[in-house]
């Protein structure tokens, strides 16, 4: 049941930050999990790369509200964390 519930609300999130956004989250989530830094590092870190990717991608991060970027990092850490494989 969590794992359904799980991926229903990757979908919903990855909907509303668009699927190129997703997986630039993704990639960036789990090279920062293999980091040996703690969990707000690991944040700051992502952060970081965001805002060194080229122009065209800043201008699309620039356009997601904070509060929703935040929700897509925490629900790709939970989907990391429980070996989710979809969505």
């Amino acid at each position: 049941m969590n794992t359904m519930v799980l991926n229903m609300a990757l979908r919903l999130i990855q909907s509303l930050t668009g699927a190129r956004l997703w997986l630039i989250l993704e990639s960036l989530v789990s090279q920062a999990d293999a980091l040996d830094l703690p969990g707000e590092s690991k944040r700051t870190w992502v952060r970081n790369q965001l805002a060194q990717m080229p122009e065209p991608l800043r201008t699309v991060v620039s356009g997601v509200a904070g509060y929703l970027m935040n929700l897509a990092l925490e629900a790709l850490v939970a989907k990391l964390k429980s070996g989710t494989k979809t969505a």
